[in-house]
Formats: C-alpha cells, sequence, structure tokens
C-alpha cells in the first residue's frame, strides 16, 4: 500500500476511475521519466541532454544516454540571513530553520537550483490560525529574500511554494522565543505576553512607565492615601473632640472670686478655692503638680517649692501645706492667674470656708523604707519637668472626657476644667456646703445620729456601686472620709476618683487606708481595694478618729500585711454589730472574700435607723437630755432661734440656711480632765452649772446665741439669729467676760484652795450652714470649715487667753480698730497648715482679766504644765 501510494504520488501510476485499476504512466519523453532519489534533484533538460558529452563519455548509437541527471541537493536551499547564524547547510523539512524573540525582525533567502526562470515562489507564514503572505524579492542569480516578524511565542511553520506546489522541504519551523521586556525595559516586572507585547507580570501594576509589585505599590499608594484618611479623620476627631470639649472647658476669666479668694479646703496639691461660675457656686481646685519654678526658691528641702500666684485683680494667695502634718503632704502651688507667671513665696489674704479635702498622704515620712511601692507612691511630690508636666496635662484632659460623662447623685458633679491659655489645669466641681465628711467627723460639737448616718452610708455605697458598674470599672483608689462631700441637706457624694497625679504612679491611695495587697506591690486598685478602705472608712465614721491613731505608721502597715498578725482598726465601741459585720468582711485579708458594693447595697437596704445608730456615749446623752428639755416650750426658744422653734412647734420641715459670715466662740476649761478625776461626777456636775450659768447670761448680754454645751466645751455664735454688723466686736466682748467670769468661779465651793476655773477661748468668722439634725432629737447645729477652724483656735489657745484667726482679726482691725490685737505670727493649726493668727488684750500686758492671780491652786499647778507648756507659743 505504502509503496503503491508513493508511485502515485511520483506520478509514476495511476487510477482509473472507471475500473479501479493502476496501470503505469509512461511519459513520452525520457527526461520526463526521470525521478531523482530523495535529497537530490534533476538536473534541467539541457544539462541532462548533454551531460555526457560534457562527461566526455561516448553514447552508442541507437541509445539514448544519460549522464548525471540528478545531483546532491534540494530544487530550492533555504538559509536564515543572520550575523549570528554560522548555518552552512540548507534548512531541511520540519527543521528549525531560526529562532527569534517575539517581534524580531528575521530574514531568509533560498536559492532555485534548478534555476527556472518562469517559476512563481510565494511564502507563508503561519502563526497558531492565522496565515500570512509574506513579500519576496528577487536578488539575482535566483536567489531570493524575504522577511517576517514572528509575534506569538512558540514553533511557528513557514511554508515556501513554486508555482502554487510546495517545495520538497517545505515546511520548515520557526521558533518564537519569549520577548525579554525585562532587559528591553529595564524593568524586572514585565513579561511578554503570547503575541509578544510587554505587560506586568500578575500582582503588579503599570504606572508611569513601569511596572510595579502589588506589595510596592499598595504600600506606595495605599499608605499616602492611609496617612490622608488618618490625618483627615484625626482633624475629624479632633473637631468633634473639641466640640465635645467646648462643654466642659472654661475660661479662667469666667470664674469670679473673691476679695480676697474664699479658701474652703486644703489639698495634696495645694488650696481649694471658692468661685462663681456663671451664676453658680463652685470649687476650683489643681489637679496636678505645678511646674518647677527655680530650685533656688525651695529653701526647705522637706518642703517642696513654696509658689505663690496671682489672681485676678491682684489677688495674692500662697498655696501650702505643713509637711509634719499627718495627713497632708508637701507645700504645693496654686496658680489662678491668667498669665500664668509664678512669683517668690508669700503670705496670701484668704479667707478660710468650709473643707473640700482631696487626696493625701498620711505618715508618708516613715513608710517608704519597708515598703517599695511607697516610694513609687511618693514619686507624685517629686514630679517636676517639661515631659512630665506635659504628660500628666494630657491624663488630665482625657479623663475630663470621662469625668463629664459621669453623672448620679451620689458622686460629686465635675462642671468644667480650665486647660490651656498657659494656665495650669484645674478642676471645677460643684460646691458641697458643708465640706467633707471628715470635718464633720471631726467637728466635736455635732453629734451624727442614726437618722443622719444612714443615708450617708448609703449614698457612699450607691456612689461607688455606680462607679463600678461601668466596663472597665472605674475604681477610686483613694477611699476615705476626706474625700467624701456633704451638702447642706447632709447627703453624702464620693469626690476625688481617678485624677491624673494617681495613674501616674500605677497605685493610689492614702497608705493607712490600703489593702494589703497594694502595700506590698501585688496588685493595681481594684474592686475589692476600695472595699477594704471603705472597711477603714467605717471605722472612722463610728471612731471619730483617724485609723491607728497614735501608732507608729511603719510598724501598723508593716502588720497589716502581715497575715499572721492581720492588724486592723479595733471596732469602735459605738459601731453596732451590723455594721461591725460589714467592716469585718471588708478589711478581709483575702480580697475574694470582701463583698462587692452591690452586696453592701444590698445589705444596707435591710438596715433602719435604730441599726446604724452610734452606740451611747457623753455627747449623745447630753443631747438626749437638751432634746428633752426642748421639748417644754419654754426652755425651745432657748435652743432654737425663733423662727425655727415656730416651724418645730408646727412640724414643719426644716431646711438649711447659708449664713455668709457668722463669728463662732468656743471654750474649754483648762484641765479639765484632772478636775474630773479628783471631783466627784456631782461636784463637776455642780461646777459646771455655775460656771455655764454666768456664761447663758453674759450670752444674754451681748445677744450671743449659745449653740450648746458639750462636757466642759461652750459653744456660741453671732450674726446668725438675727443680723449684727458687729458680730466679731461681740464675740471679741463676750470672751473677755467669760475669762473673767470663769475666772470669778470656785472649781469647789466646798473646798476653795483648789482654785478657780480657768479657760481658753478662740474664735474665727466666716460662712456657715445652719441646720437641724434629727427628727427623733433634733440638735440645732453649724457646720462648716469655719467651726472647724474656730475650735481648732481655742485648742491652740493658752489658759486665760483668747485666740482669734486670721479672718477675725482683718474684721476687728477693719472694723473695730480699738481692739487691741497682738500677732501671734504663723503656727502649724492641725487640718490647716500653717496660720497667722492674733491674740485679743494680750494677758502678759494686764490685759482685761482681772483676776489672773486666780490661776493659783493645786488644780492649775497640776494642769499647767501640760496646758501652758513653758510658753513655747509666741
Amino acid at each position: 500500500m505504502e509503496l503503491r501510494n508513493m508511485q502515485s504520488d511520483i506520478g509514476f501510476i495511476s487510477r482509473d476511475d472507471n475500473t479501479g485499476n493502476y496501470k503505469c504512466i509512461r511519459p513520452s519523453r525520457t527526461y520526463d521519466a526521470i525521478v531523482c532519489p530523495p535529497g537530490h534533484i534533476k538536473q534541467n533538460e539541457d544539462t541532462v541532454v548533454n551531460g555526457c558529452s560534457l562527461a566526455g563519455l561516448r553514447c552508442d548509437a541507437n541509445f539514448q544516454c544519460l549522464c548525471r541527471p540528478c545531483v546532491k541537493a534540494f530544487d530550492v536551499d533555504v538559509f536564515p540571513k543572520s550575523e549570528s547564524s554560522d548555518r552552512t547547510a540548507p534548512c531541511k523539512k520540519m527543521d528549525i530553520c531560526a529562532t527569534k524573540e517575539q517581534l524580531s525582525l528575521v530574514s531568509f533567502f533560498f536559492v532555485d537550483n534548478l534555476k527556472r526562470d518562469n517559476v512563481r515562489f510565494d511564502v507563508r507564514f503561519v502563526e497558531r490560525d492565522k496565515t500570512d503572505y509574506v513579500d519576496i524579492t528577487y536578488i539575482g542569480d535566483f536567489t531570493y529574500e524575504f522577511t517576517i516578524e514572528p509575534r506569538e511565542r512558540g514553533i511557528s511553520l513557514l511554508e515556501i511554494l513554486a508555482d502554487g506546489e510546495q517545495i520538497s522541504q517545505s515546511p520548515l519551523r520557526v521558533e518564537t522565543a519569549s520577548r525579554n521586556c525585562q532587559e528591553e525595559y529595564n524593568d524586572g516586572w514585565r513579561i511578554a505576553d503570547l503575541e509578544g507585547n510587554c505587560i506586568c507580570v500578575t500582582g503588579s501594576l503599570y504606572i508611569a512607565g513601569s511596572c510595579v509589585r502589588y506589595s510596592a505599590f499598595l504600600p506606595s499608594i495605599l499608605v499616602p492615601l492611609l496617612v490622608i484618611f488618618m490625618i483627615a479623620g484625626f482633624f475629624f476627631i479632633e473637631y468633634k473632640r473639641k466640640k465635645h470639649d467646648s462643654i466642659w472647658r472654661v475660661n479662667q476669666s469666667d470664674l469670679e472670686f473673691d476679695d480676697p479668694p474664699a479658701v474652703i479646703g486644703r489639698g495634696t496639691l495645694g488650696l481649694v478655692l471658692l468661685a462663681g461660675y456663671r451664676g453658680t457656686t463652685v470649687a476650683v481646685k489643681r489637679v496636678i503638680p505645678p511646674k518647677l519654678i527655680d530650685n533656688t526658691e525651695n529653701k526647705n528641702p522637706e518642703l517642696g517649692s513654696g509658689d505663690m500666684n496671682e489672681l485676678d485683680d491682684g489677688h495674692r494667695v500662697s498655696y501650702y501645706m505643713e509637711p509634719k502634718d499627718s495627713d497632708r503632704t508637701s507645700i504645693s502651688s496654686f496658680d489662678f492667674s491668667r498669665s500664668g507667671k509664678f512669683s517668690a513665696f508669700a503670705n496670701g489674704k484668704a479667707s478660710g470656708r468650709a473643707s473640700v479635702s482631696v487626696g493625701s498622704l498620711y505618715g508618708q515620712n516613715v513608710v517608704t523604707k519597708k515598703f517599695p511601692i511607697m516610694k513609687k507612691f511618693l514619686v507624685l511630690n517629686k514630679i517636676r519637668g517639661k515631659d512630665e508636666y506635659s504628660k500628666l496635662k494630657s491624663d488630665f484632659i482625657t479623663e475630663m472626657r470621662q469625668l463629664s460623662k459621669l453623672r448620679h447623685p451620689c458622686i460629686t458633679t465635675v462642671m468644667g476644667a480650665v486647660i490651656g491659655g498657659g494656665q495650669e489645669p484645674k478642676l471645677i466641681m460643684e460646691h458641697m456646703q458643708l465640706g467633707s465628711l471628715h470635718d464633720l467627723l471631726h467637728n466635736d460639737s455635732m453629734a451624727i445620729e442614726g437618722e443622719v448616718l444612714l443615708p450617708i452610708l448609703k449614698d457612699i455605697v450607691k456612689g461607688l456601686r455606680f462607679l463600678h458598674s461601668f466596663n472597665p470599672p472605674v475604681i477610686h483608689g483613694d477611699l476615705k472620709a476626706r474625700n467624701i462631700l456633704v451638702d447642706s441637706k447632709l447627703r453624702a457624694k464620693v469626690a476625688d476618683f481617678g485624677l491624673s497625679q494617681k495613674k501616674r504612679v500605677g497605685v493610689t491611695g492614702t497608705p493607712l487606708w490600703m489593702a494589703p495587697e497594694l502595700l506590698l506591690g501585688k496588685s493595681t486598685n481594684s474592686i475589692t481595694s476600695d472595699c477594704f478602705s471603705f472597711g477603714i472608712m467605717l471605722y472612722e465614721i463610728y471612731s471619730r478618729k483617724e485609723p491607728y491613731e497614735g501608732e507608729d505608721p511603719q510598724l501598723v502597715l508593716q502588720q497589716v500585711c502581715n497575715p499572721g498578725i492581720n492588724k486592723r482598726p479595733p471596732i469602735p465601741p459605738t459601731c453596732p454589730a451590723k455594721i461591725s459585720e460589714i467592716m469585718i468582711e471588708c478589711v478581709h485579708m483575702d480580697p475574694a472574700r470582701r463583698p462587692s458594693f452591690g452586696d453592701i447595697d444590698d445589705e444596707l437596704k435591710r438596715l433602719n435607723v435604730d441599726s446604724v445608730e452610734p452606740g451611747l456615749n457623753v455627747i449623745s446623752m447630753q443631747i438626749s437630755k437638751q432634746s428633752r428639755l426642748c421639748k417644754n416650750e419654754t426652755l425651745l426658744l432657748e435652743v432654737f432661734p425663733k423662727r425655727i422653734a415656730d416651724a418645730l412647734k408646727e412640724g414643719k420641715k426644716i431646711e438649711p440656711e447659708h449664713h455668709e459670715c457668722v463669728t463662732i466662740y468656743f471654750s474649754d476649761i483648762v484641765g479639765f480632765t484632772n478636775i474630773s478625776s479628783i471631783l466627784t461626777p456631782l461636784k463637776v456636775s455642780d461646777m459646771l452649772d455655775r460656771l455655764y450659768e454666768k456664761f447663758d447670761n453674759l450670752s444674754r448680754d451681748h445677744d450671743v446665741f449659745k449653740i450648746e454645751t458639750i462636757g466642759d466645751a461652750y459653744m456660741a455664735v453671732t450674726n446668725l439669729v438675727c443680723h449684727q454688723e458687729d458680730h466679731a466686736l461681740r464675740i471679741a466682748k463676750f470672751a473677755r467676760d467669760t475669762v473673767n467670769a470663769a475666772s470669778e468661779t470656785l472649781i469647789d465651793v466646798d473646798n476653795p484652795e483648789l482654785g478657780y476655773v480657768n479657760i481658753r477661748v478662740g474664735f474665727n468668722s466666716g460662712p456657715v450652714v445652719s441646720n437641724v439634725v434629727g427628727n427623733r432629737n433634733p440638735k440645732f447645729t453649724i457646720i462648716g470649715d469655719t467651726v472647724n477652724c474656730a475650735a481648732r483656735m481655742e485648742s491652740n489657745s493658752l489658759p486665760l487667753k483668747i485666740h482669734c484667726s486670721e479672718a477675725s482679726a482683718l474684721i476687728l482691725k477693719e472694723k473695730h480698730p480699738e481692739v487691741p490685737l497682738d500677732p501671734r505670727g504663723s503656727i502649724p493649726i492641725k487640718g490647716k497648715g500653717e496660720m497667722e493668727t492674733f491674740w485679743v488684750y494680750n494677758y502678759y500686758d494686764g490685759g482685761f482679766v482681772r483676776r489672773g492671780g486666780r490661776r493659783r491652786g493645786s488644780i492649775n499647778s497640776l494642769t499647767s504644765s501640760v496646758e501652758n507648756g513653758s510658753n513655747s507659743f509666741k
């Protein structure tokens, strides 16, 4: 079959269409019958006919001789035309005749070995399904050339036809290699596609004449876009923040201070001043430590920097604290100037008012050795420098955005803050008229009964429950009586939580109120540490003392942290059983065993007034006796102002009343403890009756309102019941006469040798709030820091001397210059710091005490060394 097919192809046989048989084809000429073997070509007819003659061969007669009709060659030889090609043999059929890159021109030339003059050559270039005819150029001597431009990567066919028939070695193959786009464009991220176009590789993008990988492109494009969006977002957020911040930001110029500024408290970082803000009375305090002024101004390294700042209109106030006060830190300044400038330390003139206490340290100089965490805690006192100050300021702004959103009846409302404008940050809070719970507890003239105490305890617990309910919880971190403020209706509010200076050192609090895990540095402030502090505060409330008072703080803190000793404040004798149980649970060594404020709140809801009533003591007994007497209508007017007495008789509710400026008198008997130990109770009672009968008569003579007597203490006030322009003078004269009256009163009429009663007196002027406390045993009382300061004037006085504050002295100097005043100088006053005080009618200059010699006697001799000392005061 294959032979027949080959014979048919070369024209040796043909098929008869009628019979289907094959028959030989006999050419008419011999030349036509010549068939050359593969790889050979038949020479032209003239060469073949004359071949034998040319070869020198003789052909016999009657024969037709053919000499070398075929030669070893193709009829057409095809060669690639390239300078780099060293090919000498022609391309064979299906040979890869040439290799080129895409879109590179490749030229060929071919030679017609048959030397035909009338032949027509065609060239076809086939790429996949596409066929192109290529132009041919004759260059002479039966030689032709053509050029193709391969595009598609891979193998293509090159067909050469002579008179429509493919030449013997056609088709030829042409290999098209990928275009070297990387080298051509010097771009490592380009490749050629199937058609030779240079494109960017997968994962890259054509930008500005080059290919960029997504990994490089995205950061280079997206990062700037992201930065732009972030900047736009930042400015948008800042815009929203500023818009929201404008609600709580306060301009310094919007605050109005008295002349001189009214001081309503003293905190760790300086004074707390009373101010007016848009018609509302507010408290203003510093919230971060002051900037360092000049180390040369710090003359006492223990005290820190002594700063004095200027208020508007030239008012100058110094802001300092005494370092030896157990619940105060070092001196701090408080800048209320619009310019933000500091000046040298100087004494200011500011009137004292109800205290608004803030966070403080207790026993700080003795706890750092054994408790490293305390060293970290005390860094607050040493924070100086621009970086620290800026960080604290930034933290405070962040906290203000949170504090301004907190609203609850049992937490102090933060009304705003002074930020920027060259001013030190200051917090603007609602003003609580009665100051802190600590002030009430340490006001010896005020008995706090169950009907007052239960709402206060509930308010504290509800406020802390509210703070702890947030996610994450808002931790107070410094819970104590000083940080519970009381309003004129004797409702308590939690204050001083979450301020910048606390957060900076990781843990906060006052050491003697802090949980053991905080003292040991094992934990940061938490809900359970607040609970521990609440337990210590319960001791404060029912003992009306500082915890561990009179003990070595360093030893106390060691024993508090020692599980074997587990030292805690003792349960006060006046503490009821239910409250004792809560206190014990709160101060448990294991934080997990302490109750939550939700649990405490639920427990307090089950208690009534009797359940929290402090146990009976001397004061409460006296008040109960006084209250029983008050039921007598005749005596009612002696105990209450007429307006109050009338309202009580009618069963009306008494609302608290604010009084701008009153003068308060305190006196007590020198050596009363020793007198009580020598005399029988009946004789002590007789002495007090005789003495206070004289005082009561003098109070009527001078129109001074008697508040109460508690033991040996006598308390009176002017400008409270009615308007009295000369209230300071009335108290001064009343004090003079009470000193005289006491010095004429025998201690024991049956034993004149014991001598006469000696008293010491103190008074102070300022604002107070009056109210009736309780309903079972109603008691008229006045509350405020003015009361506390007056009591301090008395306790720092000397026998037979009258001691007054600078506030009272200023009134006397201005309105009653005839009253002789003797400056005592600056002395440390507990809870107040250094204060300028005065003697009224100097006793040693003769003064008004007509019976000074009556200080003789055994009782006075026993007490003089204790009470009078060695005249160490100025």
